[in-house]
């Protein structure tokens, strides 16, 4: 392999490496012009060592003739905006301004260059690096090529001299570990969207450093070491994408629901499922999960289209220019390396297999749902235990009563993979549809008590008058209305009750007769709630004697009229109050009853 094939390195290698603010990319910050010949651009501080980024807008040629203090070099562009050169020891001028010009690009910058200090000697400075490069798995990533390629690595880092690996060390200081390394600072991950891209990008800009590098035999194997040492978890992690399930194939509602409710248990109706206004309901999903095939490509976008992106990147990275440089280094350093080629890493596979799972936390949280009725709201919704608990009710209250409303539940799932959705025939029905709900009354005195039936328990009782409550008593006769609500505080039943005028008998009583207008005697019984006189007594005022008993007086009921007899004599008067103001004559004793009153 020649010196062409080492050029043809470079544009196999071309890697995108963003470039810092400090570079101003041949045009001025502020948009003037770009500057003429020899006006020199500010290229802010460099290191010894140190890979240079330089942003360049318009870059159409792999590389480009430059000179850095007068010593001639090759600047590369590794994108059609990016552009790389290395600040190599011997052509740096430490504490002095060093200028690079590139006269094809009109392009003339100067740098402040620093010393990259070590504060070990080589060998440690290495150490950790050689320890990764021999504690890699070759088993891991099944390829003969990363086991073959270390094993030559140890032999040629053991036939390096002293001067060789101080160098590795301070290109590997001023790009890898030192807080200021121009490279090791342009890596942002804020746009990278899975570790395998992240994976991908750092190994590529150790590939970057070993093609640019090339010609310096210790340098170009060191970093491919590093970049294979990176290869390992790109590999990995990118394998990682393809047996994740990260593609949604399907996601609908289960044919067998277990929906239960306190009203009814709910189901499902030639395909359409019933919920009731008010009440939650619970609801399961199956949902198929797989990894990503190829057809996924098409079209895809997003973090699906990044994930191929990524794969298809180390896939051609490690079949296009992996393996050229492999082949590179077999030809040029045959006593050291025979590495054979690389296989595609990651193959993407044609047919996937899909899982079936039950509803989880992390994929409810990328659920929305949605009624297509403006009359129907999604009132409450959580999760739990793989299942959606759902309240659907009526966004206007006065439409619950009577209203069966027939829609569509619309549900949507999204992640950074997947957009799925889809619908469900519903109908929201009134809780008080079939509802048995009902209420009776029994009467007893002047006390109703109201008996709720059907419905949901508990009851709530309102009667007209005001009373909460079961039981209303201390009635007069009229008209009541008693009001009862279920559980569901919406479903109602009513029913009115009357209480008739009526004479209660039980109790003392007392019957004044009068002579000619003056007291004659006064009869004194007790009946029982049948009129049937239980004791009774008689004062006669004109034989000065006291209470005696008298003769039993009976009290009988006849078409709403009171028959009292005493000591033979007919009286028949009206109860209003428990008090008789109606006066009876009866001429031929001259007796006259003024007032039958309760006592």
């Amino acid at each position: 392999m020649n010196k062409q094939l080492l050029l043809g390195l470079i544009v196999l290698f071309g890697l995108s490496i963003s470039c810092s603010s400090d570079d101003d990319g041949g045009v001025n910050k502020g948009g003037e012009e770009p500057p003429k010949a020899e006006e020199l651009l500010d290229g802010g501080t460099i290191y010894t060592a140190q890979l240079v980024t330089i942003d360049k807008k318009g870059v159409t040629s792999p590389r480009y003739e430059a000179t850095f203090n007068d010593y001639t070099i090759e600047v590369a562009s590794t994108s059609d905006s990016t552009l790389v050169f290395l600040a190599l020891p011997d052509l740096v001028v430490v504490g002095e301004e060093n200028v690079l010009k590139i006269p094809d690009l009109d392009l003339y910058i100067g740098y402040e260059v620093k010393q990259t200090e070590m504060t070990a000697t080589a060998a440690e400075v290495l150490a950790p690096l050689l320890e990764d490069i021999r504690a890699v798995d070759t088993g891991e990533i099944e390829e003969d090529g990363v086991k073959e390629f270390f094993e030559g690595f140890d032999r040629y880092y053991a036939s390096l001299s002293g001067t060789d690996k101080q160098l590795m060390a301070e290109v590997y200081t001023a790009n890898f570990t030192s807080e200021t390394s121009d490279l090791a600072g342009r890596i942002s991950l804020s746009d990278i969207l899975n570790p395998c891209q992240a994976n991908i990008l750092r190994m590529g800009i150790s590939a970057v450093v070993a093609v640019y590098t090339a010609e310096i035999p210790p340098l170009s194997v060191l970093f491919s070491a590093i970049a294979l040492v990176k290869f390992r978890d790109t590999v990995r992690t990118c394998r990682e994408i393809l047996t994740t399930k990260l593609k949604n194939t399907f996601l609908k509602f289960k044919d067998a629901l277990e929906l239960k409710s306190p009203v009814m248990s709910q189901r499902v109706e030639n395909g359409k499922m019933t919920f009731t206004a008010g009440v939650a309901e619970r609801l399961t999903f199956d949902v198929g999960m797989r990894g990503l095939q190829a057809s996924d490509a098409e079209g895809a976008t997003g973090a699906i289209a990044a994930c191929f992106e990524a794969i298809e990147s180390l896939n051609a990275f490690v079949t296009d220019k992996l393996n050229v440089a492999i082949a590179y280094y077999n030809e040029t350093m045959p006593d050291y390396f025979s590495v054979s080629p690389f296989e595609v890493p990651v193959p993407i596979p044609e047919e996937s297999m899909s899982t079936v799972t039950e509803l989880t936390t992390e994929f409810y949280e990328g659920l929305s749902f949605s009624v297509a009725d403006e009359n129907v709201i999604v009132q409450e919704i959580s999760y739990s235990n793989g299942m959606v608990q759902m309240t659907l009710g009526y966004a206007d209250p006065e439409l619950a009563e009577g209203n069966d409303i027939e829609t569509s539940l619309h549900y949507t799932y999204t992640d950074a993979y997947n957009s799925t959705e889809g619908s469900l025939p519903v109908k929201l029905q009134s809780p008080c549809s079939g509802s048995d709900l009902a209420v009776t009354t029994t009467i007893s005195g002047n006390t109703v008590t109201a008996v709720a039936t059907g419905g949901i328990p508990p009851y709530t009782y309102q009667w007209s008058t005001g009373v909460e409550g079961s039981s209303v008593n201390g009635l007069v006769p009229g008209t009541y209305t008693v009001f009862v609500t279920d559980n569901t505080g919406v479903c109602a039943a009513e029913t009115e009750v009357t209480l008739e005028e009526t004479f209660v008998y039980e109790g003392t009583w007392v019957i004044n007769i009068y002579d000619d207008g003056a007291p004659y005697s006064t009869l004194k019984f007790t009946l029982d709630s049948e009129g049937n006189s239980i004791t009774s007594q008689v004062i006669i005022y004109s034989n000065g004697e006291g209470w005696s008993d008298y003769d039993p007086v009976t009290m009988q009921y006849f078409s709403n009229a009171n028959t009292v007899v005493v000591a033979g004599l007919a009286f028949t008067v009206n109860a209003v109050n428990d008090t008789i103001f109606q006066e009876t004559r009866y001429n031929e004793n001259n007796l006259i009853v003024r007032v039958l009153e309760r006592q």
